[in-house]
């Protein structure tokens, strides 16, 4: 028995047929991975299909018929052939999407239907009629026959229009391959008609899905050619792009930085001569504590604003690699601390805070004097800063073989580890009560910045869940030798960089003939202006946030006004104008806003919220005198208004002249309701509709009373709930009746 003879055991199967259906089987369950991590991929997806097509009618057409299947012989071989007929119907399909071959169309939508379905149907009424399947099967061939010529010759039409203007290798190629595949295929119904054998038919039909199958293969690895390219070309404009807009935002930001360092330093020749002839003024005074506090606030800023401007400069220095201060010369670490810790104590009394050190004597390290100077001071302020009143905190200056290890512990509320690394960046401020040390957030990283220029070594301990306070630790070089004639004397400041004066905010005594305000700021030194300017004329109550400010509300007499600024801790102004506008109690009660902000989108944020101003600092304190002044005087005038209105619908005229005072309780309640109707700003036709709202009767009564549709009278519900601030009728009977 020859090769095209071989049958699998027990079954009609030919040994060919079982080859290619196994292999084929193998290669559909490869490519569904492929398609189940992409199943975007149309392509793949139609090959998938084709070859499903395939399998079945390998799989069908090899097995059936068998005498050995309980299923009658007719209905097998009708089965058996329809798998043929429906994978015939598939390739226009696959050639018109795969190779974009557009002259096929016809055949994909309509062909197949003329020249497979219609033939199919005649076989199969033939072989039913005749039972001859050879007879069947030649005429329900002899059309497909036909079509496979009409569809060569259209595939051929396409392929032609296709390539004309594209004669590349790759095309030919694909060309070559459409043509051997297709050949293959146009044998099967010739195969078919003249009943040759199943090896025959299978190796025509499977040996065009190899070729197929090479074209899609090499195809697919072209797209993913393409597509990785692409990609490539996609990630290498995207990489420069990104270099491109980096290297705008690094001008951008130096031509930020060059205009600060600009504004900055036209800022620095007027604060001198202000600063200079300042002091100059206080050493000619007989006493300089007789300055009046005016003045000392003067003061007080005019040294702050020149610290954070000299702290700008040297950060500035210190990013750019440049070296801020010369470390060429001995410095006594030891005497610096002690000098700086006589002025330390004065003002930590003055803040009830207990203040120990231990200090080693004489332990030099090689740094300029003023650096050391300024590590001491800005540690030690920021531990004053934070440290509450009754607080404590520690200094010690020790020597560990060849290291000096200078550390201050406070019993402040602590730093949070994840928050450690951030502590020294600029700009940077943990975000807390300020206490009144408002600063720009740059004397930490300057103390970063002078030890790293030591080559020495910072180490936080500080974990508030733990153990309340935080433990800076400072690790530099120790100097040992005998330089005394590099040894540089040093001069403390008897003036700390910032004031820490303790301002306190005192209640004032209520005037019940003074109108009340509520002045909301978080810098200490301005809410006393404020306070001080403000209480000549009014009940005057301060809170240093909005959280403070919402438990002060409760406890003082309704303010008439509140004044608030907007950047503050815990809760900003806005936030405590959106709470005290949602409260009924207070909605009512004025607003206006101070803040450091100046673009127009903050100004209309605030004016959102209701605020009736907001003036930006600094401010004229004359002009935010008048304001308040406006402000007030409008208010009386509303209240009085309002007064004379209830005033007027609770009495009624008599025919004689008299005013008789209603007493009758559905009469008041009449009134107390169109009273809130025009609180409320409601239209007349409005409080038509919200006086039947509350009676209970339908929308589409309302309407038919009062002449509009249903639709009008829902739309205008709506609104009414909105300008009342309710949501539903009783809610709404409840506030116009009370």
């Amino acid at each position: 028995m020859g090769l095209l003879e071989m049958r699998i055991p027990g079954t009609e199967m030919h040994v060919i047929t079982f080859v290619f259906s196994a292999l084929e089987i193998v290669m559909f369950f490869y490519q569904l991975i492929f398609f189940i991590s992409r199943p975007t991929d149309k392509s793949r997806l139609r090959y998938l299909i084709l070859l499903f097509l395939l399998i079945i009618y390998n799989v069908v057409g090899g097995l059936l018929p068998d005498q050995n299947i309980d299923i009658p012989v007719q209905l097998q071989n009708c089965f058996s052939y329809s798998t043929g007929f429906l994978m015939a119907a598939y390739f226009p399909y696959y050639f018109y999407k795969g190779f974009e071959l557009k002259d096929l169309r016809f055949h994909t939508y309509y062909g197949w239907c003329i020249y497979l379905l219609f033939p199919y149907i005649l076989f199969v009424y033939l072989y039913y009629k005749t039972d001859d399947l050879v007879y069947a099967a030649k005429v329900g061939m002899s059309i497909p026959i036909v079509y496979s010529l009409i569809l060569f010759y259209s595939i051929t039409k396409s392929v032609v229009r296709k390539y004309k203007e594209n004669k590349g290798n790759s095309d030919v190629m694909e060309m070559v391959g459409l043509y051997i595949a297709y050949s293959s295929w146009f044998g099967v119904p010739i195969v078919t008609y003249f009943q040759a054998s199943q090896a025959y038919e299978y190796l025509c039909s499977n040996t065009g899905f190899f070729v197929m199958t090479v074209l899609f293969v090499r195809k697919t690895v072209h797209q993913q050619r393409y597509e990785y390219n692409k990609l490539q070309e996609l990630n290498d404009n995207l990489t420069e792009k990104v270099k491109e807009r980096t290297r705008q935002l690094e001008l951008s930001n130096e031509q930020k930085t060059n205009f600060f360092v600009n504004l900055a330093h036209e800022t620095k020749t007027p604060l001198t001569l202000i600063k200079n002839y300042f002091d100059e003024y206080i050493s000619n005074l007989d006493d300089p504590e007789d300055l009046a506090d005016e003045l000392k606030v003067v003061k007080s800023n005019i040294d702050k604003l020149s610290n954070d401007i000299v702290n700008f400069f040297d950060l500035e220095r210190f990013n750019k690699g440049l070296d801020v201060y010369s470390h060429r010369y001995v410095s006594n670490f030891s005497r610096i601390l002690a000098d700086n810790l006589v002025l330390f104590k004065v003002y930590c009394s003055k803040k009830k805070i207990r203040l120990t050190e231990s200090i080693e004597p004489d332990l030099l390290i090689k740094a300029h004097p003023q650096s050391l100077d300024r590590i001491i001071n800005n540690l030690i302020e920021n531990a004053i800063k934070f440290s509450p009143e009754e607080g404590s905190i520690e200094v010690k200056l020790q020597a560990h073989a060849d290291e000096i290890h200078f550390s201050i512990k406070d019993k402040g509320i602590g730093i949070t580890p994840e928050l450690h690394h951030k502590l020294f960046e600029p700009y940077y401020q943990i975000n807390n009560e300020k206490s009144n040390f408002q600063g720009m957030g740059l004397g930490l990283s300057i103390v970063k910045s002078i030890v790293d220029s030591l080559h020495g070594h910072i180490i936080i301990h500080s974990n508030p869940e733990k153990e309340i306070g935080t433990e800076i630790i400072i690790t530099l070089e120790k100097h040992i030798g005998t330089d005394k004639e590099l040894e540089i004397e040093f001069q403390v400041d008897d003036r700390p960089s910032y004031s820490f004066e303790n301002y306190q905010v005192e209640e004032p005594v209520f005037i019940d003939t003074k109108y009340t305000i509520l002045v909301v700021e978080d810098n200490l030194e301005l809410l006393s202006y404020l306070l001080k300017k403000l209480s000549k004329k009014y009940n005057v109550y301060a809170s240093r946030n909005g959280t403070e400010a919402l438990r002060k509300l409760k406890e003082m007499p309704v303010p008439q006004l509140i004044i608030s600024d907007i950047m503050m801790d815990q809760m900003d102004g806005l936030k405590l104008a959106k709470i005290i506008s949602d409260t009924e109690r207070y909605h009512h009660i004025p607003f206006l806003f101070i803040t450091a902000k100046s673009t127009q989108k903050d100004k209309l944020a605030g004016l959102n919220m209701g605020a009736l101003d907001v003036i930006q600092k600094p401010f004229s304190m004359t002009e935010l005198q008048y304001k308040v002044e406006s402000v007030l005087a409008s208010h009386s005038r509303q209240r009085k208004a309002l007064l004379n209105q209830l005033a007027s619908h609770s009495v009624k005229i008599m025919s004689d002249g008299q005013e008789e005072i209603i007493t009758d309780e559905v009469e008041q309640k009449k009134i107390k309701f169109e009273y809130n109707c025009k609180l409320y700003n409601l239209t007349s036709q409005e409080t038509e509709i919200t006086r039947r709202l509350i009676e209970g009767i339908t929308y589409k009564k309302i309407g038919e009373e009062l002449f509009i549709s249903e639709y009008t009278v829902k739309t205008h519900a709506q609104n009414i709930f909105k300008k009342v601030e309710v949501q539903n009728k009783l809610a709404l009977r409840k506030k116009l009746e009370n």
